[in-house]
């Protein structure tokens, strides 16, 4: 009897010591895992500073040898590069929305021949609320890409904010070559996920994630809403809650 219980102690002590050397094992690979993601981490970080610096050294050479609108490119790009890699918060002021909307417009500019402008009546009301990061830029790239392929000679994009009933809405417009009912009834269609998009064609895929951003940080009553006429115009409303904020904050 005594032999029969020293071996079954034998044999918990062997699968006792099996599992925690199984323990040991698994520990050392989640902080292998987790040391590797920090340097990772680390390493993105580096190589941002180095690109900022970069930027930053082509820019003081540009005003050095007076190339001011060098200067100027540079410092767009940087700060549209820098605002696009910092994700501390998914959220932003529409305010700061517009600041990369101007840098992303001062960029795009250099390989046009007629300017782009951007005319804004925004309340700052308006300005000051919270909205997912890259949720105007990606529209106002539409326009271009998209809407202003046939120029007009009206080469603006045009954004206007109105608040009514606790709902703030943003309509950004272009008067483009616009879309024919069909093609507006089909990217209805796929922002609403009615229809899945195997075109493998650009225009609306940028819209549709910002679409599924705001219903997801808003709910299904908001995000965006599209009105085009071929030859005429297009125009992309952006529908968020208005949120009240104490006098001061911005």
């Amino acid at each position: 009897m005594s032999r029969d219980e020293f071996g079954e102690l034998g044999i918990e002590l062997n699968t006792m010591l099996d599992r925690i050397q199984k323990l040991m094992d698994e520990t050392l690979h989640r902080e292998l895992l987790v040391k590797d993601a920090q340097i990772k981490a680390l390493q993105n970080q580096i190589n941002n500073h180095f690109i900022y610096n970069v930027l930053e050294s082509i820019k003081m050479m540009a005003e050095i040898d007076e190339k001011y609108e060098i200067a100027d490119t540079v410092a767009s790009f940087g700060e549209l590069l820098r605002y696009s890699m910092r994700w501390k918060s998914g959220y932003v002021m529409v305010e700061a929305e517009i600041d990369q909307i101007r840098n992303y417009l001062a960029l795009v500019n250099l390989w046009y021949d007629d300017e782009i402008g951007l005319s804004m009546e925004l309340p700052q009301e308006i300005l000051c609320q919270e909205i997912p990061k890259m949720s105007l830029q990606p529209i106002v790239e539409n326009a271009i890409g998209h809407g202003m392929r046939e120029f007009t000679e009206d080469t603006c994009i045009y954004m206007k904010g109105e608040i009514i009933e606790d709902i703030c809405y943003i309509h950004i417009t272009d008067y483009g070559c616009g879309l024919e009912e069909t093609e507006l009834e089909k990217l209805r269609k796929r922002l609403s996920g009615e229809i899945e998009d195997t075109s493998g064609q650009e225009n609306g895929i940028g819209l549709k994630n910002v679409h599924d951003r705001l219903q997801i940080g808003f709910g299904p009553d908001y995000g965006i809403v599209i009105d085009s006429r071929k030859h005429t115009f297009t125009e992309v409303t952006v529908k968020i809650p208005y949120q009240k904020r104490k006098k001061g904050i911005t």
